[in-house]
């Protein structure tokens, strides 16, 4: 994403981030959960939500939110068509990015649409692995995997 900015997302990023947003990304969101791309976009500025943008608008927003285990987040990313687009300098930083995300929380999980080949293919090469698929989840009961990155925490003899 050349000249592009990474920043702590704000409302307005949501609203134009749902006005753009891929097709796949909205039915997952919708199938998944069953709530519009905005409040979901919404609701995760209660957690760790960053944006991507340049000089066209946002790419892309992503981030983390709290569960109620211990030292595990709920990974996200939805993004706009321009992400397609922008690959392969988006690549170059991901790894980048979730070393930020893993300062907090040395799990990332989350459930994937089994249906969102983009998602699927970028999540795995970002060292998220498959657990399991679950064959009916979601608001829309369609198969959803469930995904996982742990960040191994290097301990220093004292």
């Amino acid at each position: 994403m050349s000249r592009a900015r990474i920043v702590a997302a704000t409302e307005a990023d949501c609203r134009e981030l749902a006005a753009a947003m891929r097709a796949e990304d909205r039915r997952e969101v919708r199938d998944g959960v069953g709530m519009e791309p905005l409040d979901v976009l919404l609701h995760s500025l209660g957690g760790e939500a960053y944006t991507a943008s340049d000089e066209e608008g946002v790419i892309l927003m992503f981030g983390t939110y709290p569960t109620d285990v211990p030292d595990t987040g709920l990974v996200w990313l939805l993004g706009t068509e321009r992400l397609v687009d922008k690959q392969t300098e988006f690549l170059r930083r991901c790894r980048r990015v979730l070393d930020i995300l893993h300062r907090r929380y040395p799990l990332l999980v989350n459930y994937a649409d089994a249906r969102n080949e983009v998602h699927l293919r970028w999540l795995r090469w970002c060292g998220f692995k498959v657990l399991r698929t679950v064959p009916i989840a979601g608001v829309a009961g369609i198969p959803f995997h469930e995904i996982a990155r742990y960040k191994r925490i290097e301990c220093v003899p004292q």
